[in-house]
């Protein structure tokens, strides 16, 4: 069954419109209309595009070897929830993390290391369970599927809206290295590893694949407010991963797609995606 059949296309649809809404309505009262109109299109747009040039019309779980499924699972979910900790603790009850002595940052940095970026799962699924890096989501022969993305979200953002591109101001302040390894290495390849191996794994497991991917999504999206709270307030932070929203569900129905992280890889960093500080 695909995401896009007709019961998973249902609630595809009624969470997207859900979310919508929301940041429609709240930009028609704060401002920025048509920044989130058009943000909320390119995500539309991406997706029929990627429909239209991606001929393969239905993928499983099953293309990829799952060995344990119940297993699996419960370690991507404890390894989720020992990222979580490690953010609520550095962003939230730690108020001064700077001037902490190297001896108390150490135990984070390491709990980040191994569960954020997620070398610990590396080490789980390549070498203990052995897994091939296909099987792990790094399928070269989908990465092109994200060009056409890129292409789209870089020309509509940096001609209409050059002052939220996150792409230009990092390269501004930082230079085009710091934009890779932000981009990339903080980012784009632990965050999508990290969803691809939680939903299928949830898919494998017998949650619907709509289900699947909302959840991912929601995780994903909400992993970033303790770092949102700790520069504003909770509703501002709800707000900004609301904002974000659009950007997982995009994300996990490439992932989905193409059963390919790569894409969403290509996408996420380059860090184009400044239309969503709406």
């Amino acid at each position: 069954m695909d995401l896009i059949s007709s019961k998973n296309r249902k609630i595809a649809v009624v969470s997207f419109a859900i979310t919508a809404c929301y940041l429609i309505i709240n930009a028609g009262l704060s401002g920025g209309l048509v920044q989130t109109i058009s943000y909320l299109g390119l995500i539309i747009v991406s997706v029929l595009i990627t429909e239209f040039l991606y001929k393969r019309k239905t993928f499983t779980v099953s293309l990829f070897e799952i060995k344990n499924p119940k297993t699996e699972l419960q370690i991507v979910l404890l390894g989720i929830g020992i990222s979580y900790a490690a953010f609520v603790t550095r962003f939230l009850l730690i108020s001064d993390w700077n001037s902490l002595p190297i001896l108390y940052k150490l135990p984070f940095l390491v709990l980040i290391l191994l569960f954020v970026y997620p070398v610990f799962f590396l080490i789980y699924f390549k070498f203990v369970k052995k897994y091939s890096f296909q099987n792990l989501g790094f399928s070269f022969n989908q990465t092109w599927i994200g060009v056409p993305v890129v292409v789209l979200f870089a020309f509509i953002g940096l001609t209409f809206f050059p002052e939220k591109q996150q792409f230009t101001s990092i390269i501004e302040e930082s230079g085009f290295a710091s934009l890779i390894y932000l981009g990339l290495f903080t980012a784009a390849i632990p965050e999508e590893f990290t969803r691809f191996l939680f939903q299928t794994r949830l898919i494998a497991k017998g949650i619907s694949i709509s289900i699947a991917w909302l959840i991912v999504a929601l995780v994903w999206t909400f992993g970033h407010f303790p770092n949102f709270y700790s520069q504003s307030d909770a509703l501002s932070a709800f707000h900004n991963c609301m904002a974000i929203l659009p950007l997982g569900f995009l994300w996990g129905y490439l992932v989905h797609r193409t059963g390919s992280i790569l894409p969403t890889i290509l996408i996420h960093s380059l860090n184009l995606w400044g239309m969503h500080h709406i």
